[in-house]
C-alpha cells in the first residue's frame, strides 16, 4: 500500500489531471468499468482497502493495480467524498481527419464552453442523441479534466471528442458537406422550422462568453430555441439537448415517411427574434 503522497507514483499520477496529454484520470467504479467496456487501454487503477473485493473483479486487463491509503486517494480525486476508486486511462488521441461521419452527419461543437459540469453534459447529450462527433475549439476547457469526465457519465467512450481550431473545423465541415448551424439565444430561426435531416453542426456556447463573431457571420444557418417563459437564456447544456432531440425527432419522422421532404428552412434573412 502506498501512504505518502510524495510517492513518485502518486506524483506522477497527479501530474495527469493538470495536463492535457495523453492520458486523463476516470473516478468512480461505474466509469472505470465503462473505460473497460469500451476498449479503451487502462494504465494504472487505484483503489481504497475497502474496494479489495471489486478490484479483484476488474483485474482482468495488463494495468498496474495499486493499493493507497485513504489519505493518498484523497490527494487523487476531486471529490468531496471519494468512491475509492481512480484509473489512468490512455486517450485515443485523434484528429478530425480521423473521425468517420456517415451520411447523417451530426455533429456538436463547443465554442468557449468554460464550464467542466456543461462540457461533460454536452458530451454525454451528444451520445445520447447519436451525435457523429464532439468537435471542441479553442477556449473550451479540457474535455478529458476528471470534472468533465465524471459529468459526462461514461459517455466520453462512446462518442468521439477532438480538438480543432476554428480554420480546421470549417475545412473539414467543407470537404465533407456538412452545413455550419449556430445557436443564438434571441436571434435566428425557430429549431423546429429548420431542416435538421441534412448533414449539420451544432455550434454551441455558454451565456457569459457567447459564440466567436467569425463563426455567427460564416455560419449559413442561424437558429434559436423558442421560448415563452419569463427565463432570458437557456444553460448551454439544455439548449444542446434540445436540438440534438428536435435534430433526431425530424430524422425518425422522415424514415417513417420513407425519406420524404422535411421541414423546408427558411431562407436566412429573416433572422428576427
Amino acid at each position: 500500500m502506498i501512504t505518502s503522497v510524495s510517492n513518485p507514483k502518486i506524483k506522477e499520477a497527479i501530474s495527469v489531471k493538470r495536463d492535457k496529454g495523453n492520458a486523463f484520470f476516470v473516478e468512480g467504479l461505474k466509469i472505470v468499468l465503462d473505460a473497460m467496456n469500451s476498449g479503451a487501454v487502462l494504465k494504472q487503477l487505484f483503489y481504497t482497502s475497502e474496494n479489495v473485493e471489486v478490484i479483484e473483479k476488474v483485474k482482468t486487463g495488463t494495468f498496474e493495480v495499486i493499493e493507497v491509503s485513504a489519505i493518498v486517494m484523497n490527494k487523487l480525486t476531486d471529490t468531496k467524498t471519494p468512491q475509492g476508486i481512480v484509473a489512468i486511462v490512455q486517450r485515443d488521441v485523434k484528429a478530425l481527419n480521423d473521425i468517420v461521419i456517415d451520411g447523417d452527419a451530426l455533429v456538436v461543437v463547443c465554442d468557449r464552453v468554460s464550464d467542466p459540469g456543461n462540457c461533460g453534459s454536452i458530451i454525454r447529450a451528444a451520445d445520447a442523441f447519436g451525435a457523429s462527433a464532439v468537435v471542441v475549439l479553442p477556449q473550451t476547457c479540457n474535455p478529458f479534466s476528471p470534472k468533465v469526465v465524471r459529468a459526462s457519465a461514461g459517455s466520453i467512450f462512446n462518442v468521439p471528442v477532438v480538438d480543432a481550431s476554428i480554420d480546421e473545423l470549417l475545412k473539414w465541415l467543407s470537404q465533407r458537406g456538412i452545413m455550419l448551424a449556430v445557436t443564438l439565444p434571441h436571434s435566428g430561426v425557430a429549431i423546429n422550422e429548420v431542416d435538421l435531416t441534412q448533414p449539420f453542426a451544432l455550434v454551441v456556447g455558454e451565456e457569459s462568453k457567447g459564440i466567436c463573431q467569425w463563426l455567427i457571420e460564416t455560419a449559413p444557418l442561424l437558429i434559436k430555441i423558442p421560448t415563452i417563459g419569463k427565463a432570458e437564456s437557456l444553460n448551454v447544456a439544455a439548449c444542446t439537448s434540445i436540438c440534438l432531440y428536435e435534430a433526431q425527432l425530424q430524422r425518425g419522422e422522415k424514415r417513417k415517411r420513407g425519406g420524404s421532404a422535411s421541414p423546408q428552412t427558411p431562407p436566412q434573412g429573416d433572422q428576427s427574434p
